[in-house]
């Protein structure tokens, strides 16, 4: 009995009957740079700001994030290079301090928080790359200069390697937000310095 047993098996795995678990699809990473403005700014030229961590939801890391609706995933073969929150910091710090002339400044300086509330490949109803980035900045008295999000999103163009143009359309939304952000924060840095002490 054993024996037709074990003939059995070894009948049913030589023609394939029996399903082995496939290997999962090795992961491929992907490197944005965030490149914002390359000609410097003049507004706020000089002007000091600190620049706090940037924070993101728990679930924004390396794996890349898409959204259907409410419904959000994961791609198990598709990864960043650096976490989301690492990259807009190391991005958004080259853009206001080498792009834009600021300066980083110490205690007394205005602080900018940043939290991502946005960093995804939208799959419905249009084929996005979608960035959304929550601003806060505060003079060293702890009062509002500026509050509010930043969008951008660039379509996915169709094409045979969706992953790698949809990073790229992800490097050129990164971009964008980085511009907007710059702007907002350095007329807000100079509209405070325009105001009157009190």
């Amino acid at each position: 009995m054993k024996r037709t047993t074990l003939g059995l098996f070894a009948l049913a795995l030589a023609s394939g009957c029996i399903a082995t678990p496939e290997a999962p699809p090795p992961a491929r990473w992907f490197a944005l740079e965030g490149r914002g403005a390359d000609e410097p700014g003049g507004l706020a030229r000089g002007l000091p700001l600190r620049l706090r961590r940037v924070r993101a939801p728990a679930y924004l890391d390396e794996k890349v994030v898409w959204r259907r609706g409410v419904e959000v995933g994961f791609y198990q073969d598709r990864r960043w290079a650096e976490t989301p929150a690492n990259l807009v910091e190391r991005a958004l710090g080259d853009q206001l301090f080498l792009a834009g002339g600021l300066v980083r400044g110490e205690s007394k300086a205005p602080a900018l928080e940043v939290t991502i509330a946005r960093f995804e490949e939208l799959v419905e109803p249009s084929h996005e790359a979608r960035v959304a980035l929550g601003l806060l900045l505060r003079d060293d008295a702890g009062r509002t200069l500026l509050e509010q999000t930043v969008f951008a999103s660039e379509s996915v163009p169709d094409g045979e390697d969706a992953a790698a143009a949809f990073a790229r359309a992800m490097d050129r939304a990164l971009g964008a937000a980085l511009r907007d952000t710059s702007r907002a924060v350095t007329e807000a840095l100079a509209a405070a310095r325009e105001r009157p002490a009190g």
